[in-house]
């Protein structure tokens, strides 16, 4: 009986997956289908044979496209992401297609009759979106905006300059733009570096060298343990006087937590936080300088003046997200008695800018600064940004909560407190300093942001 009702709920699955695909190929292929009809029909109204030519291109095209897409889900080497790169290109110019062919055919009459104009609107609609599509490669892969942000605390004694950088995506990206990435990071200079996840985008940029044992060069270890992930090599470069720290992202999850934490090994100049944080005492000395790959510790006895608190907490979606705070919080509660101008300066550091939930966390945290990233800010216009809002309603840059917000869901957060001072609660949402899926920008241009904070 068991058995039964498995295969029957196997069936239903494919019965739905199957209509899906279908629908997909539907929408795929109608505006192409129309748009070579309306073209050929100009040419030769009377060659029937052109109908049914574009129906079988137009089908083929789509169902080339839907197996590249396909391919990149289950095939994890860094070389298909060409092939991502075509289906979504694609996919992305043919929705923005979709509604001007259905406005033409429905509103105009384009169908009804060998429409003099048809041909040319068709022509002028394909070079207009194929050249926004093009635009948006030049800049996904040219263009690299660093943007200052200036902020105040009372919380913080001396300037600081600390660097986020967020959705990398290394395996829709290359090795050569993560050394662009490292080499803007470098010339900043800054005093701290945050990577707020999605670092890898699939298991083939984690691919290690193999070697031949009776290779004279595989004698040397040290060489050996520098080149083991050739891909991530620029990553050694990545230093700051106060380290770098790095949370996971969906993205990094799904190449493979265990992978990602191993690589890491690799990189000790990086720091992965998961559910814990990192006290670091704000000197004016050089002498905590990352560069020799030291590792911060702090000491316990240290005036907690002059503090920047740095708490990683670990990827999932908003119920996971405010399980992980709270288990943190329980073991922690020492850490947020009081909140004042001489608490450490917090920085709370998670992938994704879950809706309210960030701010309550920020309260009981006594945070300060709350960085995310995974939005992309939508990445391609239109359709991805009105996407975006409905799950994220702030999907980049700056926001301020300058009081306790009482109508938050205190549920949501069971251990939070019932009174406390008000101070700031800033987000900042990075949208991206790479882009997943392919390189095309169109909603934003890439970012290495720079924060900028000073005493108020």
């Amino acid at each position: 009986m068991l058995q039964r009702i498995k295969n029957q709920n196997k069936f239903k699955l494919f019965l739905i997956a199957f209509a899906v695909i279908v629908i997909f190929i539907l929408i795929l292929s109608y505006p192409i289908f129309r748009c070579l009809w309306w073209i050929l029909e100009h040419f030769n109204s009377k060659q029937w044979d052109f109908y049914f030519i574009s129906i079988v291109v137009s089908i083929i095209l789509s169902v080339v496209v839907l197996t590249c897409t396909i391919a990149t889900m289950f095939i994890q080497s860094i070389k298909v992401r060409y092939l991502s790169y075509f289906g979504r290109d694609f996919t992305s110019f043919d929705l923005l297609l979709l509604p001007w062919i259905i406005i033409c055919e429905f509103v105009f009459g384009f169908s009804s009759a060998a429409h003099e104009y048809a041909w040319i609107v068709c022509i002028v609609l394909i070079g207009i979106f194929a050249i926004y599509i093009i635009v948006g490669h030049l800049s996904g892969v040219f263009i690299m905006h660093k943007k200052n942000i200036y902020l105040k605390s009372p919380k913080i004694k001396q300037s600081l300059r600390m660097i986020q950088i967020s959705d990398v995506h290394i395996g829709t990206r290359s090795q050569s733009f993560l050394e662009k990435v490292v080499s803007q990071v470098s010339e900043i200079n800054g005093d701290i570096i945050f990577i707020t996840g999605d670092l890898i985008d699939r298991k083939g940029a984690l691919k290690q060298n193999v070697t031949n044992n009776e290779d004279s060069s595989a004698s040397d270890e040290s060489q050996l343990q520098q080149n083991k992930y050739p891909i991530m090599q620029s990553l050694r470069k990545l230093t700051a006087k106060y380290g770098v720290y790095f949370v996971m992202g969906n993205h990094d999850v799904q190449a493979g937590r265990d992978n990602v934490v191993k690589m890491l090994q690799n990189f000790p100049n990086i720091r992965l936080l998961t559910n814990e944080y990192v006290d670091i005492s704000l000197q004016e000395s050089d002498s905590l300088n990352q560069t020799n790959n030291q590792q911060y510790i702090p000491n316990q006895n240290e005036d907690k003046q002059n503090i920047l608190r740095i708490i990683g907490i670990e990827d999932g979606d908003i119920k996971q997200f405010i399980d992980y705070v709270n288990n943190f919080y329980s073991v922690n509660t020492s850490l947020f008695k009081n909140e004042n101008s001489d608490s450490p300066y917090t920085v709370v550091l998670h992938h994704r800018p879950h809706n309210k939930a960030w701010l309550t966390s920020m309260n009981l945290l006594h945070g300060d600064l709350f960085l995310a990233g995974h939005t992309h800010n939508g990445q391609l216009f239109p359709l991805h940004p009105f996407l975006i809002r409905f799950f994220f309603s702030h999907p980049a840059g700056l926001l301020t909560v300058n009081k306790l917000n009482s109508n938050s869901d205190q549920k949501d957060i069971v251990y939070m407190q019932e009174q406390q001072k008000s101070f700031p609660r800033l987000m900042y949402v990075n949208p991206g300093t790479g882009s997943s899926g392919t390189p095309a920008r169109t909603s934003g241009l890439s970012e290495i942001t720079i924060l900028n904070i000073t005493p108020e």
